[in-house]
């Protein structure tokens, strides 16, 4: 059985997970080795790390946690363990076995049953019932003021152009990635 494991962790306000542009990593070394000589004061942000595991053998997974601990370490960065999270997506029939705890640097890591990710909020048995009900507040909340709007006899263009920034937005917002999956009563 297969079982996917999405653990989210933080970088610093403002900055930008690693890419894999040569020119992007050249100035993201810059900036860490700049960034050593001032102390570990800065804090790793928004990275997210998503394993596979085939077998129960959760190995590979782990490594690659750890592998992202220790980078941070060596690079002067913080892995703040009390906002890192991990979700745990299983579809196997049998889950025979409690999954062990995730440690960085000697803290666990806590177990979620779902987190908001690029604004989406996933659920570790990947159902929108969530995300769909937090967008649906959201966009109660903006439809008062285009209520408000209307009855103040704001041209049409504006009371469009409002729609499309502050209500089209919010429910167009990773569609792609939602929609297709999302239950009946959840649309």
């Amino acid at each position: 059985g297969n079982k996917v494991i999405i653990s989210k962790m933080d970088l610093p306000p403002g900055e930008q997970p690693l890419t894999l542009s040569t020119t992007d990593v050249c100035h993201t070394l810059r900036r860490v080795s700049a960034r050593k000589a001032a102390g570990p004061d800065e804090f790793a942000d928004d990275i997210t790390v998503i394993g596979l595991i085939r077998g129960d053998d959760e190995t590979a997974y782990r490594d690659e946690v750890q592998h992202l601990a220790a980078w941070c370490d060596d690079n002067n960065l913080v892995l703040n363990t009390q906002k890192t999270k991990e979700v745990i997506v299983d579809f196997r029939k049998s889950r025979n076995q409690a999954h062990t705890p995730i440690h960085i640097s000697g803290a666990e890591v806590e177990c979620v049953y779902n987190f908001k990710f690029l604004g989406v909020h996933i659920s570790e048995d990947l159902t929108w019932s969530l995300n769909s009900s937090t967008m649906v507040k959201k966009v109660q909340q903006r439809l008062y003021f285009l209520r408000s709007l209307k009855k103040a006899h704001l041209c049409p263009r504006i009371l469009v152009d409002f729609y499309r920034c502050t209500i089209e937005s919010i429910l167009t917002n990773c569609i792609s990635v939602w929609y297709g999956s999302c239950s009946a009563s959840d649309r």
